[in-house]
């Protein structure tokens, strides 16, 4: 399966990300995508990530931003920086 991330361009404020009754029926992952919003006028990003780029280990290292939650840097599809979660086991311990 191919994933799907929905990430914002800046600081979601207030509550974060809100999902409303579609995200939950729906067995397409565009139409949940689009079930997720901010509650505020923050445009989001939807694309599909290359996940074969943060598999593995030694890429994943150099991308680190945070180790707290741990936090990798991604691309999407057309040039958009984005955040995603690792296991911060299979990158080591901070130095």
């Amino acid at each position: 399966m191919e994933a799907l991330m929905v990430a914002s361009p800046s600081v979601v404020d207030g509550g974060g990300f809100h999902c409303d009754d579609a995200f939950f029926e729906a067995i397409d992952p565009d139409d949940r995508a689009s079930a997720i919003g901010t509650g505020g006028p923050v445009n989001l990003f939807v694309g599909r990530p290359d996940l074969r780029e943060l598999a593995e280990a030694e890429a994943l290292r150099p991308r680190l931003r945070r180790w707290v939650p741990t936090l990798v840097d991604a691309t999407l599809p057309g040039g958009q920086p984005v955040l995603v979660p690792a296991d911060w086991e299979k990158i080591g311990t901070p130095e």
